[in-house]
């Protein structure tokens, strides 16, 4: 077909267009494509048709595999005789062309399957192969303002790729990749490496051992490995996700995407908005600066807002959401989590489970279904349990010096009788005696080192005192109801 040929950095000249019969899809019967021959095919109009061709390797090198022209429900696969290495899918999608490369072992054979899941589509396959003159020793290379494939093979590599956009693999050493400008893919492969792309929208994968990536300039996109790796996005907006193991990611300048994966990974958002989204491991994620987007997991996370007005969002287990400085918004998820809302006017609102919830400014705490705690902590604040949940819910009071006594005290909502209650257990009474004093029960009559209550219209408003003068040191509106009895509290 016409002659469309494999373009390889590292090929002496272009090599002729050749034709390979397609045989069909299984290993036995696949055609053997020469190296350094592109090659046509076509997809006859059957469903799931699978086309095979095998490459064999005569010495160690880069193989790039080089289709154009696919249609709909299109997959590549390559393959060793024991297992998948590279897979390509497009579902539902029309694409232009795709690239895969590899690292191929001298001796090997490869087997690319093309498969069509839906009506044949013509393609066009190239395969081109790069050579390369690394060995077991520790090898250098750089290269020239053109885009380079370079393989270090086994040893401790240095590879520069300078200018254009340059294909970089660590193999078997411990190596150091640098992309400088231009697009470039970076692979660490084996040992433990350093990868830096550079300038450019650069695509950075760690190895088996870990490695540390760092995006440099450019809207970067970084990939943990097997080991526990380091992923610094630096500047531009970044996408960083982590590997199977314990892994830690910074985004860096820029409005940045971070993935956690398995293992127990930490998240560093940094300057900007960012968004951190957890999967599973127990992980902490830090938005840092920026209006910051969290979502914990199927573990127990961490969740940090930082600075400015931050939303969080609790997974399937035991999470800690803590807004931090700014006007954040916290949800839990479906486990027992502690929501901190920190400084500024927060809005927290529970699911399922036990919540503790603390928070300076003027705040909203939603306490939702299920068994919840809420404290205001500093500031105005409306407690809002869960209308008509009938779990037991805990407003727990342990600070006096963060109630009110004026318009500005705090609000309580959706307060069951015989249900909720508020727990005084941790505050003290009496603050001229040693120790922690309990308080008394005085009913509607105020009670010095006691709580009490008032009507007042549809609400009520409960007082407590620590001093002794039965004068009010601290006060609650509690909405909508019109007993209390000692049977809500604990003291």
């Amino acid at each position: 077909m016409a002659d469309r040929i494999a373009l390889v950095p590292g090929l002496s000249a272009p090599v002729p267009v050749g034709e390979v019969p397609d045989t069909g899809g299984t290993f036995a019967t696949a055609s053997t494509l020469p190296l350094d021959t592109p090659f046509d095919g076509t997809l006859t109009p059957v469903t799931d048709t699978t086309d095979v061709f095998r490459i064999t390797a005569a010495q160690a090198g880069i193989l790039l595999i080089d289709l154009t022209g696919l249609g709909a429900n299109i997959s590549v696969l390559i393959y060793t005789a024991s297992q998948r290495i590279v897979t390509a899918a497009y579902g539902g999608q029309t694409q232009g062309a795709l690239q895969a490369s590899f690292l191929a072992e001298p001796g090997a054979s490869y087997y690319v399957v093309i498969s069509q899941g839906g009506t044949g589509t013509a393609y066009h396959l190239n395969a081109g192969y790069s050579p390369f003159s690394g060995s077991e020793a520790d090898d250098s290379f750089t290269g020239s303002a053109q885009g380079e494939m370079m393989a270090g093979y086994a040893g401790a590599d240095s590879l520069h790729g300078l200018g254009g956009d340059d294909r970089l693999y660590g193999g078997e050493g411990d190596d150091s990749l640098f992309g400088g400008a231009g697009s470039d893919r970076l692979e660490g492969q084996g040992g433990r490496n350093l990868l830096r792309g550079g300038i450019g929208t650069d695509f950075l994968y760690a190895g088996a051992e870990g490695d540390t990536l760092f995006g440099g300039e450019g809207n970067d996109y970084l990939y943990g490995g097997g080991g526990d790796d380091s992923l610094n996005g630096g500047d531009g907006a970044d996408v960083l996700s982590a590997g199977l193991g314990n892994d830690s990611l910074y985004g860096g300048t820029g409005a940045d995407s971070l993935y956690s994966s398995d293992g127990n990974d930490s998240l560093y958002g940094g300057d900007d908005a960012d968004y951190l989204t957890d999967d599973r491991g127990l992980n902490q994620l830090f938005g840092g600066a920026g209006n910051d987007s969290l979502t914990g997991g199927r573990d127990n996370d961490q969740l940090f807002g930082g600075t400015g007005a931050d939303a969080l969002y609790g997974g399937r287990y035991h999470d800690q959401l803590d807004g931090g400085d700014g006007d954040d918004r916290l949800y839990g998820g479906a486990g027992a989590d502690s929501l901190f809302g920190g400084s500024g006017n927060d809005f927290l609102s529970g699911n399922g489970g036990y919540y503790v919830v603390n928070s300076d400014g003027l705040n909203h705490l939603y306490g939702g279904a299920g068994a919840d705690t809420l404290t205001g902590g500093e500031g105005r604040d409306i407690l809002d349990l869960g209308a008509g949940d009938q779990a037991e819910d805990v407003i727990l009071v342990n600070d006096a010096a963060a109630s009110r006594t004026d318009a500005r005290m705090d609000a309580v909502r959706n307060f069951e009788h015989g249900i909720d209650y508020f727990d005084f257990y941790a505050l003290d009474a009496n603050t001229a005696l040693p120790g922690n004093q309990r308080f008394a029960w005085g009913d509607t009559t105020a009670t010095a080192n006691g709580i009490w209550y008032r009507a007042s219209g549809q609400n009520l408003v409960l007082s407590f005192d620590t001093d002794g003068d039965a004068l009010a040191d601290g006060s609650w509106r509690i909405e909508g109801i019109s007993l209390l009895t000692r049977d809500d509290f604990i003291l």
